[in-house]
């Protein structure tokens, strides 16, 4: 199996670090390294990401041993800009948790209130 070696050759073409590349794959550096080295193997999610970044299907990524020049076509800016998608989508998951936060705080006052209104001395546990 080569896929570890292809990893590198990937990862290497893009022109990242494994903890960087591992932003891409939402994985630590420890796991990139591990996969480079053939001790564990990405799930089908990963799998599916390494196909849609190389543009190879991940069968080949599995069992052919591929050469540098397979992964030629992917310029090293591809790595950045990746990172940055990766980067702007974390950033609107945490917009978006912000707002359901906000709500969530909302709604308990909403409740207290009520209980208050209900009950007269509430208070709510902290």
């Amino acid at each position: 199996m080569y896929l570890g070696e292809n990893i590198r050759l990937l990862r290497e073409a893009m022109k990242l670090s494994q903890e960087s590349f591992g932003l891409i794959l939402n994985v630590s550096r420890g796991q990139i390294h591990n996969y480079e080295k053939n001790i564990n193997e990405p799930g089908v999610h990963g799998l599916l990401k390494l196909e849609e970044l190389s543009g190879i299907p991940f069968r080949n990524l599995c069992k052919e041993k591929l050469k540098e020049e397979d992964f030629a076509s992917i310029s090293g800016d591809q790595g950045g800009r990746k990172i940055l998608a990766v980067n702007e989508e974390r950033a609107e998951y945490k917009v978006d948790l912000e707002g359901r936060l906000k709500r969530l705080e909302a709604l308990v006052k909403k409740m207290e209130a009520f209980l208050q209104k209900k009950y007269g001395d509430f208070e709510t546990f902290k």
